[in-house]
């Protein structure tokens, strides 16, 4: 009888392990239903598995944040805009026209043209001054004055701009900030078509060309969860590097049309071969009669001219390409944000674009009002 016993308290110990087991498991779960899914159900309760908790409702925030394009039309060309900058820097073209001989004698010797100098430099020079109205036909300074009139083509130019708006402070404060990457610009050529083109700023330009608001806020509209929020921005100073932005924009715009090449020294050089050549054989003719320079060849008087326009175009170039406009400011920024845009009309939640907005850039003392739309076109945080 002995098994028998510890069998049955073995049985009964099971049995108590069992029971713990599923005590301990309803009160872990919380509930008061059986364990095993298949039992019949309490008289009186619901045959389902616990109480349910309250259901909760989502919420939606709505987002402000993102990179916007903001492009903002100027005409560069407006009094103050480009104080003394390019007039001078042109000026340097039109001496292949109207400057006295003496100064090119002077630069073309110092470019190693192997011509005199001093007394007989001079004399050389009085004669080319005496020769230059008869060597430089209408056409040729028709073409040069279109040439040096290139700063026209920004008559019609928009500044390329990215606006990154980060999310807003609780009070409304934001931070914004804006990087110039290049402009557009319309103009119509000489064989009076429409042409536009499209510039970058260079790398070395980029750090300039960006900067921070130094005053933003964002307030949002009544409709939220809707993206939607009037946004006034005020401050800081970058650098538009113009020099660049027209060089860029000439040879499509100017040179292409006009003269068949791309840049400045090719259209000079090309428009200027023929008179180079008459230019050479006219000094060659003057100087008959006077001690070693009639014994120049008209060849070497022509490569005064050639040197001459080589020169001019190389020293505009440079010239041209350094010039900027500094320390521009950006004041009284309105524009709203709005949920949806052309291309995203779902409401999401996001603003997609900035509307209805007015900006002013200004540039020294002359304050170009100009307007501030665009789509978001990335994200932010």
């Amino acid at each position: 009888m002995r098994p028998l016993k510890l069998s049955m308290f073995g049985t009964l110990a099971l049995a108590a392990t069992l029971a713990a087991g599923a005590c301990s498991k309803s009160a872990a779960t919380g509930g008061d239903f059986p364990d095993d899914p298949g039992a019949p159900s309490t008289p009186g309760t619901p045959g389902t598995p616990g109480t349910p908790g309250t259901p909760t409702t989502p919420t939606t925030t709505a987002k402000y944040s993102g990179i916007y394009q903001a492009n903002a039309p100027v005409d560069f060309t407006q009094n103050g805009v480009l104080p003394g900058i390019v007039s001078p820097a042109l000026n340097a073209l039109t001496m292949v026209g109207t400057n006295p001989g003496r100064a090119l004698v002077t630069m073309v010797r110092a470019a190693g043209v192997n011509i005199p100098g001093g007394t007989l430099g001079d004399i050389l020079g009085d004669i080319i001054t005496g020769q230059l109205n008869n060597i430089l036909p209408p056409d040729v300074q028709n073409a040069l004055d279109l040439i040096s009139n290139i700063a026209k083509i920004t008559q019609t130019g928009v500044l390329k701009n990215t606006l990154t708006i980060h999310t807003p402070a609780a009070d409304g404060t934001v931070v914004v900030q804006i990087q110039l990457s290049g402009a557009g610009f319309d103009f119509v050529d000489i064989n009076g078509n429409a042409q536009h083109v499209d510039v970058t700023v260079p790398a070395a330009a980029a750090a300039a060309a960006t900067s921070s608001m130094t005053m933003a806020k964002l307030t949002p509209r009544p409709d939220a969860p809707i993206a939607d929020a009037d946004l006034t921005l005020s401050g800081g100073s970058l650098s538009v590097p113009i020099g660049d932005f027209i060089m860029q924009a000439a040879g499509p715009l100017v040179f292409q049309p006009a003269f068949g090449v791309t840049d400045l020294k090719s259209a000079l050089t090309k428009i200027m071969m023929q008179p180079c050549n008459d230019f050479g054989n006219a000094i060659y003719g003057a100087v008959q009669g006077t001690p070693i320079l009639e014994d120049i060849s008209a060849s070497v008087y022509t490569s005064i001219c050639t040197t001459a326009v080589g020169l001019a175009a190389t020293e505009l170039i440079d010239q041209i390409g350094k010039l900027k406009i500094d320390g521009v400011t950006i004041t009284n920024g309105r524009a709203v944000l709005y949920d949806v845009s052309q291309s995203k009309p779902t409401m999401d939640h996001q603003s997609d674009r900035i509307g209805d907005g007015t900006w002013s850039w200004t540039f020294g003392s002359a304050v170009v009002p100009s307007t501030l739309v665009g789509d978001r076109t990335g994200n932010a945080n």
